[in-house]
């Protein structure tokens, strides 16, 4: 097997743990639950405010987005070693 295909499911595996780890999925709960009572609670003059919130919002979710790539990314290579070079 190449290492190409090694680092790869590595690189899943790390992602997936991260991504099922309770801690990083109360945290990021947390944070979208605080933003989101921020926004709620926020005055009509607050448009600054709110958009750096949404910003924040969108930054997070990109964050999520991106580990859970990595983790499919680390299957998909995981599936074609196993085809290319049988048992991995």
């Amino acid at each position: 097997m190449t290492r190409d295909y090694q680092d790869e499911m590595n690189r899943g595996e790390q992602a997936r743990r991260i991504v099922e780890d309770p801690l990083f999925a109360d945290a990021f709960a947390q944070i979208e639950r605080e933003c989101f009572e921020a926004w709620k609670g926020s005055g009509w003059k607050d448009g600054d405010k709110r958009e750096a919130l949404y910003r924040q919002l969108k930054a997070l979710g990109e964050v999520r987005t991106r580990l859970v790539a990595v983790m499919e990314g680390g299957k998909v290579a995981r599936s074609l070693a196993q085809k290319l070079f049988g048992a991995v």
